[in-house]
């Protein structure tokens, strides 16, 4: 295939993405964040604490790539951060902006829609840039890396997050994800054929070799999401508890490999 062929192909898969995200925005909070069923709402909040843990940057501009509803605009505005947040959905934008319209320090944020492997900025715009939930749907991670080099400052920090190819959960998830969402499709009678695109996982200490080989230095790794595969579809509660108690002993790095889910912490170089 031709550059300009892979480069039609790539933007196709995107515009899939963006359309499938336009029609999920209204369901998108209560089913990651808002529900108590452990299934769903456990992993993205035990997400969201690990990320605030990493996320140290000192400077004042941050870029969160993929901001989906803005679910972690007040936490970087509690911290004196001026914002932008940024999203391929148009419609993620217009709860983004919802999300944060209240916060005392509203008029530091700024939206945009765009897609990280053509970010709408200058070059060294960025003291730091958030990546979450963003790099599954990306048909090839370098551009999108060499684009976060790109707007970075010296020594900025870039925190991302990814799903993890080896891990147990994540092989169930890569097995059943299409036929569930026809499934789905049947039974509520609408057209979910947008959802029918693939998502990428990868090893953590390769995405950390594409890290160096654009310029950027890791520096910290946390693994999340230790659910066993179908366990906590039958036995929700038991499942989160195994779950915490693997996050509490996840330092090595070897048990880390079980976890569906994890965040890397990096620095451009000077």
């Amino acid at each position: 295939m031709t550059a300009a062929g892979r480069e039609r192909r790539a933007w196709d898969h995107l515009r899939k993405v963006r359309r499938f995200y336009d029609r999920e925005s209204e369901r998108y909070e209560i089913r990651r964040y808002g529900s108590s069923d452990g299934r769903v709402a456990h992993p993205y909040h035990e997400r969201l604490a690990i990320l605030l843990e990493m996320f140290d940057a000192g400077g004042r501009d941050v870029l969160d790539c993929g901001c989906g509803p803005g679910i972690l605009e007040p936490h970087l505005l509690d911290r004196g951060h001026r914002v932008v947040a940024m999203d391929l959905s148009e419609k993620m934008i217009e709860r983004a902006r919802a999300a944060v319209a209240a916060h005392p320090s509203a008029r530091d944020v700024r939206f945009c829609v765009g897609s990280c492997e053509r970010l709408p900025f200058p070059d060294v715009s960025f003291d730091a840039v958030v990546c979450v939930g963003v790099l599954s749907y990306w048909p090839d991670v370098l551009p999108g890396l060499r684009e976060i080099v790109r707007v970075l400052r010296p020594r900025g920090q870039l925190v991302l997050q990814a799903s993890n190819l080896l891990a147990p959960l994540e092989l169930e998830s890569r097995l059943l994800r299409r036929p569930y969402h026809r499934l789905r499709g049947v039974l509520t009678g609408r057209d979910l054929r947008d959802a029918d695109f693939p998502m990428r996982s990868y090893v953590p200490f390769r995405l950390e070799d594409r890290l160096r080989r654009v310029g950027l230095t890791p520096v910290a790794r946390r693994h999340y999401d230790f659910r066993p595969p179908l366990l906590y579809r039958v036995a929700p509660a038991l499942a989160d508890r195994v779950a915490r108690t693997l996050l509490r002993a996840s330092a090595s790095r070897c048990l880390g490999l079980l976890a569906a889910g994890f965040l890397v912490k990096a620095e451009k170089e000077p």
